[in-house]
């Protein structure tokens, strides 16, 4: 529910929705990594809404009377909260658009406040950012692995803070050591504009590939397929390129056809990568090896033209081309 408005709430055995009332015009909505909360930060509000699950899933079981019942802690964190981090020892925390700070704040203290205890210590920590921070997330934050070991925050107007290069001003990304009580600033570097939103992750889960595999697209090219293929005014041209050639020298085609191009590298070396540049129908792009993909364009233009590789890829590189020949 946006701004705490009233509704007609559906009948929860039959519902497939549920309204929850939350501080005014909620911006971020993020789960905590043990999947018992969901923190929406009120845009225009000074606080977050803290919603139990678990609770949620009452109300859609008959077991809760109102979904406003699931709301468990509404703390006051500061101006312009949009988006929450978590670092998986039970603490929330939040960029501040207006205040230009984050805000470490503890959700079980929280919780005990929202109930009543005066005395729980919500806030643990605050530190400014440079400048108007929009997303922050930790290191593996959106997982049940989350670590509480770092945070970045992307802020979103500084350009007062470096020397103007072009018309694309830089902005900030700012990262932070949140292991022990206190957040600690320990990288600040430039980003493009309006860094926005990313996430961290260990080395170990990343499992790269040098190169991709030619049975992940159904599409791909190989000699049996490849070839002309023509319905109508609607053509098909599958091609192959192995450094340093296409493995058509020619295309023809006529004027008005719709033609679609899929070509396939079929090329197994790292980084051999190949361009498909056609110049007249403004179109270049590249295929690493082993992928394959595809353009489609109306060849419009009656003459001959033609198709080259963009990418250096062979000592006869500058060899690698074919003629497109749209005939009237």
């Amino acid at each position: 529910m946006v701004d705490g408005r009233k509704a007609a709430n559906p009948d929860p055995k039959t519902s497939v929705t549920c309204y929850v009332p939350v501080a005014k015009n909620p911006h971020g909505v993020n789960a905590s990594p043990d999947g018992k909360y969901f923190v929406c930060a009120g845009k225009l509000s000074p606080t977050a809404t803290v919603i139990d699950l678990s609770l949620v899933t009452k109300w859609f079981d008959g077991g809760l009377k109102e979904p406003r019942d699931a709301v468990v802690a509404e703390p006051e964190i500061g101006l312009g909260p949009l988006h929450t981090a978590f670092d998986g020892r039970g603490n929330a925390y939040t960029s501040l658009f207006l205040d230009s700070q984050c805000v470490k704040w503890n959700v079980d203290q929280a919780i005990a406040h929202f109930k009543g205890d005066k005395s729980a210590k919500v806030i643990v920590d605050r530190i400014d950012v440079q400048y108007q921070p929009g997303h922050n997330y930790s290191s593996m934050g959106e997982t049940k692995e989350c670590d509480g070991k770092f945070l970045n925050s992307g802020n979103k107007f500084s350009k007062d803070r470096f020397l103007p290069v072009g018309p694309l001003h830089p902005e900030t990304e700012q990262l932070f050591d949140i292991s022990g009580d206190k957040v600690r600033l320990i990288a600040d570097h430039s980003a493009y504009s309006e860094p926005h939103d990313g996430i961290i992750v260990r080395r170990d889960v990343i499992k790269t590939r040098q190169i991709y595999n030619m049975d992940d697209f159904p599409n791909a090219v190989k000699p049996e397929n490849a070839g002309i293929e023509r319905k109508g005014n609607k053509v098909q041209v599958r091609l192959m390129s192995q450094a340093p050639a296409y493995s058509m020298p020619v295309i023809k085609v006529k004027k008005g056809d719709e033609v679609t191009i899929t070509l396939t590298n079929h090329d197994k070396v790292e980084d051999l990568t190949h361009g498909c540049a056609i110049p007249t129908y403004n179109i270049n792009f590249i295929v690493n090896p082993q992928e394959t993909k595809s353009v489609t364009f109306k060849a419009d233009h009656v003459g001959a033209y033609w198709m080259y590789c963009t990418h250096f890829c062979h000592a006869l590189h500058l060899e690698m081309r074919s003629r497109i020949l749209v005939e009237a």
